[in-house]
């Protein structure tokens, strides 16, 4: 997320552009020095925090806020994810190869995190989100999303019942879905 201001210059499917002469600051609720991949604030990989400033974190004290990737969201959405490809970098596979399953990201291992969100909670939020949808008359737009999602997962089907050599290719995509041969098995 970014504050829209004439500093942005543009984004993309990560990051955001700035003017080359603005050193954007990165904030994390109470955090004010945030330590990224690339070194500090920088405008080049801005969206991969570094693991000294993961340890610094509190897992007894999480944020009162996240973004939950679609990877993450549900098998469903994790599959449809990988007929996206990543044709944006000039990639023709027809597979999104850049995943690592539906599984913790390799790069930073951690213990599972387990929300425990109030049912109250829940309830407010679904009743503010079904408000939300209502004033805002999106209702119509999120059901074919949703539509256009299962497609994707079907579309993903087709393609790996058609050749199957697919998952094996794709391996470590596929890792943690129904599709993992190891999964299988279990």
């Amino acid at each position: 997320m970014a504050k829209i201001s004439t500093d942005l210059t543009s984004c993309n499917h990560h990051n955001f552009v700035y003017k080359e002469t603005y050193i954007p600051r990165n904030q994390f609720a109470e955090q004010s020095e945030i330590l990224l991949s690339d070194d500090k604030n920088t405008s080049i990989r801005r969206s991969k925090v570094n693991r000294e400033f993961l340890n610094k974190l509190d897992a007894c004290q999480p944020e009162a806020w996240f973004v939950l990737h679609c990877i993450y969201r549900s098998e469903t959405e994790y599959l449809a994810s990988l007929c996206r490809g990543r044709g944006h970098n000039n990639d023709s596979r027809p597979i999104k190869s850049n995943r690592w399953g539906l599984q913790q990201y390799p790069a930073h291992p951690s213990k599972k995190i387990t929300l425990n969100i109030s049912p109250t909670n829940i309830k407010n939020y679904r009743k503010n989100f079904n408000l939300f949808k209502q004033d805002n008359n999106i209702k119509g737009k999120i059901k074919r999303a949703r539509r256009f999602t299962y497609d994707r997962e079907k579309f993903l089907e087709k393609i790996v019942s058609e050749d199957p050599s697919i998952i094996n290719t794709y391996k470590s995509c596929f890792s943690g879905t129904k599709h993992d041969p190891i999964r299988r098995i279990e």
